[in-house]
């Protein structure tokens, strides 16, 4: 499998697209770091350079900032697509900017506290169902057809 320096640390670490993570050594040795385990399973490294504080990170986002094609200025939210929290390989990984994660998630509460009538209508699955399939068009046309009823 082939490492790749990452990014910031260059030289000083290395991680390869399964999430195996060395340490670079003095004499050109690779070493490679054992992750610990925080109180949610997820797996975790501690990165350091000379002079600078140490930098406690997980070991999805060193693989997804490492060969992912991102701007690495932003924060990145890293996800596990299988949600199996032992397998930290780059094909199992998906990112959202942060910034593009908050606004999704105030349209949904926006949509959620604008259509009381709905959870009168329908049962939790068919509002599950209907959340997952209509689009911005579908929710007008739907709308529509609630007032319209009643």
């Amino acid at each position: 499998m082939e490492y790749e320096n990452i990014p910031k640390y260059e030289n000083l670490y290395e991680v390869n697209r399964n999430g195996d993570i060395n340490r670079i050594l003095k004499s050109g040795a690779r070493k490679p770091l054992k992750p610990r385990r925080d109180v949610n399973n997820q797996k975790f490294v501690t990165l350091c350079k000379k002079g600078e504080k140490k930098y406690t990170v997980s070991v999805r986002r060193v693989v997804f900032l490492t060969f992912a094609d991102v701007d690495h200025s932003k924060k990145w939210d890293v996800y596990l697509k299988n949600k199996n929290k032992n397998d930290c390989s780059f094909d199992n990984l998906d990112g959202m900017n942060h910034l593009d994660l908050v606004v999704k998630n105030m349209r949904i509460c926006h949509l959620v506290k604008n259509m009381p009538t709905i959870q009168n209508i329908f049962n939790m699955f068919t509002m599950i169902m209907v959340w997952n399939i209509i689009n911005f068009v579908g929710r007008l046309i739907l709308w529509y057809i609630l007032k319209n009823l009643m």
